[in-house]
């Protein structure tokens, strides 16, 4: 619940996996992308469609893993991958643009 105070100072609901689609997640971090395995597409694509039957909008990639799933294919959802995020944040804090 990392992100819940930024999210509420802006007005965003925050939607988080059911036990189901994180034991998914999880599955996939641990027992595939760490382990060297290749991720099944459609495995990370149903959990996708889970949050866009809830209405999301966008999907936060907390884990520094999961941006290694989006080189696997082309997804239809809006991803924030927190790394991206953060390298940004850390370029322009230095008073440097970003390219």
């Amino acid at each position: 619940r990392i992100f819940d105070m930024e999210m509420k100072k802006h007005s965003i609901e925050t939607i988080y996996p059911d036990d189901k689609d994180q034991e998914m997640v999880m599955h996939i971090i641990y027992d595939l992308i760490k382990a060297g395995k290749d991720v099944n597409k459609e495995l990370f694509k149903s959990c996708l469609g889970n949050f866009k039957m809830k209405g999301t909008d966008a999907v936060i990639l907390g884990c520094t893993e999961l941006p290694l799933v989006l080189k696997q294919g082309n997804f239809d959802t809006r991803f924030i991958d927190v790394l991206d995020v953060l390298a940004k944040a850390i370029v322009n804090k230095a008073g440097y643009k970003v390219k």
